[in-house]
């Protein structure tokens, strides 16, 4: 989850972007809230392809600010291929 902080007269209106692109508030990928100035950002379920730049954006009449993130997301099941493909080699080297 990614949050970002924000205050301002008139109240801001806040959007997120990843690698640039505005995210889709309607997305199934993602639950967006924003409570007392504490705007999220839930991935409801991270894949390699949610890797990227995020950036929240608060705009009204005074002005603009953004803050930003790296996202790196590392697939588990990868990770538990690569084990089993060791534990595999292992036993057939060590019977």
């Amino acid at each position: 989850m990614l949050e970002c902080h924000v205050t301002g007269v008139p109240p801001p209106s806040v959007s997120w972007q990843r690698n640039g692109d505005v995210i889709d508030v309607t997305s199934a990928d993602y639950t967006l809230s924003q409570i007392n100035g504490t705007c999220c950002l839930k991935l409801k379920r991270a894949g390699l392809q949610h890797a990227g730049q995020y950036t929240c954006t608060a705009t009204n009449s005074a002005g603009t600010a953004t803050s930003s993130a790296s996202v790196n997301v590392i697939c588990e099941s990868v990770a538990l291929t690569q084990a089993r493909r060791q534990w595999e080699n292992y036993w057939r080297c060590n019977p």
